[in-house]
């Protein structure tokens, strides 16, 4: 599974989805799923939206996994602000 963001964002804490450590669904492969997120000014994940997905439960996966992760907030004027990214979820053929 690869991350991929053009914004190439700093994730402090990026645990791997549960589907990582088994099998990955032949229903998967060569697939993205593709969410749009809110990160808040602490750098948690407050808003989820499943902009693409493959079925199979994956997408629920990775969006359940996301809300664990940590990011570098992005600043204004110094000041750490929510910001809105897109994250897209690779997995491999």
């Amino acid at each position: 599974l690869a991350v991929t963001d053009p914004a190439r964002l700093a994730a402090v804490f990026t645990p791997d989805p549960p589907i990582l450590h088994g099998e990955v669904p032949e229903l998967a492969r060569g697939k993205d799923v593709v969410l749009d997120v809110v990160i808040d000014a602490q750098g948690s994940i407050a808003q989820v939206e499943i902009r693409q997905g493959i079925g199979g439960g994956i997408e629920n996966s990775i969006v359940e996994t996301l809300r664990r992760w940590i990011f570098v907030p992005a600043k204004f004027n110094g000041v750490a602000i929510a910001s809105r990214r897109q994250l897209r979820f690779h997995f491999p053929g």
